[in-house]
C-alpha cells in the first residue's frame, strides 16, 4: 500500500516512532528503507521496550535517556 512506501524523503531527516520495541527489527527495517529512498538521517524513538526490567538495572534507563 502507498502508506508503506518511502517516498518524498530525499534529503530529509526522518523520525520513526514505534510504540513498543521487542527486537528493534521494525525501526531497523524502516530506517533501511528510508535511507535507501534518500533520507539524509533517520532517528528512532521507542516509547517502551518489551521485557526490560529496570528494577534489575536502574541505571539503564538514565543511560538510554541521555544517549
Amino acid at each position: 500500500p502507498a502508506s508503506f512506501r518511502a517516498e518524498h524523503v530525499g534529503g530529509r531527516r526522518v523520525l520513526v516512532v514505534d510504540d513498543i520495541m521487542t527486537s528493534g527489527a521494525t525501526i531497523e527495517e524502516c530506517s533501511k528503507a528510508l535511507k535507501d529512498a534518500g533520507a539524509a538521517q533517520v532517528f528512532g524513538l521507542t516509547l517502551a521496550q518489551a521485557g526490560l526490567d529496570l528494577s534489575a538495572e536502574p541505571d539503564l534507563l538514565d543511560h538510554r535517556l541521555h544517549m
